[in-house]
């Protein structure tokens, strides 16, 4: 007899004990059940791919990615991190690419842009519309991203008036 049989008072007919053990379905799924969980992560075909992104809430990643399989392992991750400067070193990684984010003083004007510095500098122009497309979905609502530079290639801005 299942737990669900053992809920029923003592004083319980034959026939509500045969009807609780009949519409329990834990002995016919309970194995199945626990399957379910990590199904998806597994052995997951290609037509599949785009319907787990969509469903994770990464559906708006698809055109930056080169290999949306990556996404799916730390999309989950990337989803629950973004808004901080992990959430773009995770997508940066999606697109082969590393990078800090520098954000400006407090006491400036701009106090809520930022840059961000590549490791290499981005190999042409639908890379450089992918870095800032995933720095936009990845940073907070109250910033925005004003500069990037990757490599060599940082020319600061030069102030006269400062000094």
């Amino acid at each position: 007899m299942s737990d669900a049989a053992t809920l029923l008072p003592s004083s319980s007919t034959s026939l509500e004990r045969d009807l609780s053990q009949a519409l329990d379905p834990l002995p016919r799924v309970g194995a199945a059940a626990e399957l379910i969980r990590s199904a998806k992560r597994q052995n997951i075909p290609d037509s599949v791919v785009p319907w787990l992104l969509v469903e994770y809430g990464l559906g708006e990643l698809l055109p930056y990615l080169s290999d949306p399989r990556t996404a799916i392992a730390t999309g989950v991750l990337w989803q629950r991190l973004r808004g901080t400067p992990e959430s773009f070193s995770i997508a940066l990684g999606w697109i082969d690419n590393n990078g800090a984010i520098e954000e400006s003083e407090a006491s400036t004007i701009r106090w809520s842009q930022f840059q961000l510095g590549l490791e290499k500098a981005p190999v042409d122009l639908s890379q450089t519309d992918s870095i800032v497309e995933i720095a936009r979905l990845s940073s907070p609502v109250r910033s925005s991203l004003f500069r990037i530079y990757g490599g060599n290639y940082d020319g600061r801005r030069f102030t006269l008036d400062d000094h």
